[in-house]
């Protein structure tokens, strides 16, 4: 676990998070990604089942803090079905169900560009899949034998759609996306869940692997930011695949996926037994 440089006298987010946790835990809310974060990225994404270490991490997270969630591209009816609990909030297609009356305008566009997706791998030798979401489409290349020339390729692609149906491509970790051109991302996600929450938050926690997490980041600190006293710790997760500007954001790097259940026990650590945390 890296953690990066503070002014001498100034606490870091860590710090400002760790004091808040240990102190008032009801004051936090913990909010991670799914994919490659509370869930390891595997080939099939229809098998991306979370691992169950980090689950139970934040599912007894849920009961000590103010909040916690999920915030991801799959459907809110995945998370519901791989996240159980109904004490973690799912915000599923980067907060998209929720802007649901202004999406549906775009519903023709998506099923053009999903049927112009599966045209697409269809005439092509390499592993190419798609996975229509209703209000997004995917186009995944992880089984690609030259992922270099696979992403590419894929985003030639996804930019001509674009701009032919007036969509928005979102970029992952071997997958494009496009979606409707409407404001919203894991940033608009983590603000608005943050306002909807009744707890008086003081900190937040935000966790993710994939370059659509870096807007959370920058919107948990912009929302630490604006009122003296509250705290935003953005934590990374790292892999071969860790974008640069991930790790550039992040407050906190994790080592790999397989480090995030150890990182919410030390929360919840924190949260139970404050005088014997140690990260």
């Amino acid at each position: 676990m890296s953690k990066k440089p503070h002014q001498p006298n100034e606490k870091s987010p860590l710090e400002g998070v760790l004091s808040i946790l240990e102190s008032r835990p009801r004051a936090v809310a913990i909010v991670t990604d799914y994919d490659g974060t509370i869930a390891p990225i595997v080939d099939d994404p229809a098998l991306a089942y979370p691992d169950l270490a980090a689950l139970t991490q934040l599912d007894t997270l849920s009961e000590l803090v103010g909040a916690a969630a999920v915030i991801s591209g799959r459907t809110s009816k995945f998370l519901e079905k791989m996240i159980p609990s109904d004490r973690i909030v799912r915000i599923g297609l980067y907060g998209l169900e929720r802007a649901r009356d202004e999406a549906i305008h775009w519903k023709a566009a998506i099923e053009e560009a999903t049927r112009a997706a599966q045209e697409f791998a269809s005439l092509r030798p390499e592993p190419y899949s798609v996975e229509p979401k209703g209000l997004s489409v995917v186009l995944h290349f992880r089984r690609a034998p030259d992922p270099d020339l696979a992403a590419q390729t894929v985003r030639e692609w996804a930019d001509t759609q674009a701009q032919r149906l007036g969509l928005r491509v979102l970029v992952g970790r071997m997958v494009v996306e496009l979606v409707p051109p409407l404001e919203v991302g894991k940033g608009r996600a983590l603000r608005d869940f943050l306002e909807e929450v009744p707890a008086a938050l003081e900190a937040v926690v935000y966790l993710g692997d994939d370059i659509g997490d870096v807007e959370a980041f920058e919107a948990a600190k912009r929302w630490a930011s604006m009122r003296e006293g509250r705290a935003g710790l953005a934590v990374a997760v790292g892999s071969d695949e860790l974008d640069p500007a991930i790790e550039d954001a992040a407050d906190l790097v994790l080592p790999s996926q397989h480090d995030v259940a150890g990182f919410l026990e030390s929360l919840t650590r924190a949260a139970r037994r404050p005088d014997k945390i140690q990260i």
